[in-house]
């Protein structure tokens, strides 16, 4: 796969290739996140894209609905018995246009007229079908007035725009800003401009795996004690919370060779934290093998968490192969000798679920760590290794497969000052 990236964000251009596992070092401010969040961007909007499109429609029409009868009924209904009654069947009845009956498209007219029927009925307002049908149709027309391609740049404009806080286009620049994805022999790009997305890409363009952001482990933080969170984070984390929480468990036999397959990687999690999750009246917790209670996730040291992390998502099955996997600077949460750890588990990752993964390091230790396990476990030529710079304002990417002493040497610069530094004061 390669992702090429023009004029987004910080980045002029770049051409990455990912297959396996990528890690990109560099200073601060040289758009290595914008990487990271790119490829999720892209994997996110276009996986499962249909079903996002009928989501957008059906939410379209449920406000549409509740809007349009509440404002004209209640107008009309001097009574407040009658008022609180109307409100009351309103909800029942648009809880029960689900978004499977949605998605029936010719079913759902003749279902529609038996749910508000059923309803007026039991609530002895047969007289109120009329209107109410008349409010369903309308807000059907509305939420069919544009078209699926409308809606796809749409649902897509808004997880790019949310990623990026709206800044998606280079600040710089006049260009529009594109991500092409070559997979598979197929070239999928998304190209924006300051103020709308086009899409290009084939019909035979499924994207079929799942990817995952991970730049901050304190996320555990936000489950609270009746297993919410904190809605107002950002789109990837919203992602992670939501498998973290899925307690469902899976038989398939998928599922199952998962469970084989993850043995050696819980393994050397459980060198770190060994331990299991449980759910202790409606609360996620973790319980270490050394403790007698269980300890509140975010009570975990933030080390841990990134372990915890992992070990969660592969036990529930929510990383399957060929997922995609991005950590933004992972060794910021990590003890130098967990970072060594964490660098193994994650290449055992890659070579167990053949993932594709982004790692973005300032950590010369843990990009040493990288490349010594992935000699190891046998999949070095499933690596590849960049350097970002700043130069004249853009940002570059330089592919150094061929030269991995540029990349330690980009990482070696605070070594320097302060051998500078010693140098200084002996010389005082």
């Amino acid at each position: 796969m390669r992702l090429v990236l023009n004029n987004l964000a910080k980045v002029n251009k770049a051409s990455i290739e990912i297959d396996g596992l990528t890690v990109i070092a560099g200073k601060n401010n040289t758009g290595k996140s914008t990487v990271g969040k790119s490829l999720y961007a892209y994997f996110y909007s276009l996986k499962n894209l249909d079903q996002k499109i009928i989501d957008v429609k059906f939410d379209s029409f449920l406000e549409s609905f509740s809007n349009s009868s509440t404002s004209s009924m209640l107008g009309q209904l001097q009574n407040y018995s009658d008022r609180r009654i109307f409100l009351r069947l309103l909800s029942e009845v648009s809880f029960d246009f689900n978004r499977k009956l949605f998605q029936k498209n010719v079913e759902m007219d003749n279902i529609a007229r038996k749910i508000i029927e059923d309803r007026c009925r039991q609530y002895n307002r047969i007289d109120w079908f009329d209107y109410l049908y008349k409010a369903y149709s309308d807000a059907i027309e509305s939420s069919n007035k544009f078209g699926d391609i409308t809606l796809a740049k749409s649902v897509i404009g808004n997880i790019f725009n949310k990623l990026f806080n709206g800044q998606i286009c280079n600040i710089n620049g006049t260009e529009n800003a594109s991500v092409t994805v070559h997979l598979k022999g197929v070239e999928g790009k998304i190209e924006i401009d300051r103020n709308s997305i086009a899409i290009s890409f084939p019909d035979s363009l499924i994207i079929q795996h799942d990817a995952f952001f991970i730049d901050n482990p304190l996320i555990l933080n936000n489950i609270a004690y009746d297993r919410t969170y904190n809605k107002e984070i950002a789109l990837y984390y919203d992602q992670i919370l939501r498998c973290i929480n899925n307690d469902n468990a899976d038989s398939s036999v998928e599922a199952i060779k998962v469970k084989e397959k993850i043995n050696d990687i819980i393994k050397s999690i459980n060198d770190i934290v060994a331990g299991d999750f449980i759910n202790d009246n409606g609360r996620l917790m973790f319980k270490e093998n050394d403790n007698s209670k269980p300890t509140e996730l975010a009570n975990l040291s933030s080390g841990l968490k990134a372990f915890v992390l992992i070990k969660r998502l592969l036990e529930n099955g929510a990383i399957r192969e060929k997922d995609v996997l991005i950590l933004d600077e992972p060794e910021i949460h990590l003890h130098s000798e967990w970072l060594i750890k964490y660098a193994q588990i994650i290449v055992l990752l890659q070579k167990v679920f053949d993932l594709n993964i982004v790692i973005t390091t300032h950590s010369r230790d843990f990009l040493e760590a990288i490349d010594l396990y992935a000699e190891k476990y046998d999949i070095k030529d499933k690596c590849n290794y960049y350097v970002s710079r700043l130069h004249n304002g853009n940002v570059e990417f330089d592919n150094t497969n061929k030269n991995l002493a540029e990349l330690y040497r980009q990482l070696l610069y605070p070594t320097k000052i302060l051998d500078e530094l010693r140098s200084e004061l002996r010389s005082e």
